[in-house]
């Protein structure tokens, strides 16, 4: 799910039209929308809480709720800049050619960034290398240190949007996420077709 924004305080474009937006797209009552527009919003859910809401997703044309986070901050750490592509090479850091003994020991560290450039060239390059990308990415699930995890949940999703991992993989990341209360609600937000 691609996130560009989040509403401020103010009343012009702000959390305070969320009645307003209640009513114009037939929203659910007791939410406050926090980001979208049309047909797909993102909101704190306060329809059986009254503090720390869980963070949902709503795409109204379908009239479905998928949660994305339990909470506000679980949702703010599941955030990622997107990096778009560019023609431009810069002369100071061209573009790295990783070897395989290069990315496994990448992997295999508690450098978060050192991991994302590792994933970010998986997923550039996956021609030949399905089978390791699903294995690093079910060992990163399964790592101790949360952003780790969250880190390979989100890039579990856009590899799995790219077609590069098998359905069996799927379902063990899956398997993986619903065991682990701290990222289960990856599942949802992300595979919710493989209930």
């Amino acid at each position: 799910m691609h996130i560009d924004h989040i509403l401020g305080i103010g009343e012009q474009e702000g959390i305070l039209e969320s009645e307003y937006l209640i009513q114009e797209w037939g929203l659910p009552k007791h939410i406050v929308v926090i980001s979208g527009s049309g047909h797909s919003w993102v909101a704190f859910d306060y329809r059986n809480t009254r503090e720390d809401p869980p963070v949902i997703f709503i795409d109204a044309d379908q009239k479905q709720i998928i949660e994305l986070a339990p909470n506000f901050d679980s949702f703010l750490q599941g955030l990622y800049l997107e990096e778009v592509e560019t023609e431009d090479v810069d002369p100071e850091h061209p573009a790295r050619n990783w070897t395989m003994e290069e990315m496994t020991t990448a992997l295999a560290s508690n450098d978060e960034l050192e991991v994302c450039h590792a994933l970010d060239y998986l997923y550039a390059n996956p021609t030949g290398h399905a089978a390791f990308i699903e294995q690093q990415l079910v060992t990163l699930l399964q790592h101790a240190n949360l952003e780790m995890k969250q880190i390979a949940a989100n890039y579990a999703y856009h590899f799995h949007e790219k077609g590069v991992l098998s359905p069996p993989c799927v379902e063990k990341i899956v398997s993986i996420m619903r065991n682990d209360n701290e990222i289960e609600y990856y599942a949802d937000m992300f595979f919710s077709e493989n209930r």
